[in-house]
């Protein structure tokens, strides 16, 4: 990933000012899953750094918002990750629904918490429902590819809001 942040500082000095799009990327047949992972992630990485920004707090000092993003899998909370720190955020992680929990009794505590629905060990509407038991107030913004009556559910356990995968830049 060393030469994709060299891509990114010299893209970046570049093309400064200037609007991109990235509108079709090929990818040939003997290009492995981590490749790819790579070159989103730089794409992502370029973006961000090109529009990046910082939420400011009521006091006028330069706070960033805290994410918790609760994801099993490595390559949604890679472009979870990247969105969110794209826009000042600043991230931390769970692969399951009771690392969240955990985190939270061990005094943790975050502005937003990103909630995939499946997940092992356990799901996102259960890890929902006990950190809204434990009085956690914290926004918990469902993010899930689920059908209809699957969201429903999921916002019955507590969430705030719930978007459909995949998490776009606009979404947060």
């Amino acid at each position: 990933m060393v030469l994709g942040n060299e891509i990114v500082g010299a893209t970046h000095d570049h093309l400064e000012g200037k609007e991109i799009t990235v509108s079709n990327v090929l990818v040939e047949s003997n290009t492995n899953a981590e490749d790819l992972v790579d070159l989103t992630a730089t794409a992502i990485a370029v973006e961000n750094k090109l529009s990046s920004s910082t939420v400011v707090a009521d006091d006028d000092e330069k706070k960033p918002t805290t994410v918790l993003i609760v994801e099993d899998q490595k390559f949604a909370r890679m472009v979870h990750n990247s969105l969110a720190r794209g826009l000042g955020m600043e991230t931390h992680e769970a692969v399951n629904g009771k690392m969240a929990v955990d985190l939270h009794r061990s005094g943790a505590s975050f502005d937003l918490i990103l909630m995939d629905r499946e997940m092992p060990i356990m799901d996102g509407a259960k890890a929902t429902e006990e950190l809204r038991a434990m009085g956690v107030e914290s926004m918990i913004v469902g993010v899930t590819a689920s059908d209809h009556e699957q969201i429903q559910a999921f916002l019955k356990a507590g969430l705030d809001h719930c978007v459909v995968k995949p998490l776009t830049r606009d979404m947060l």
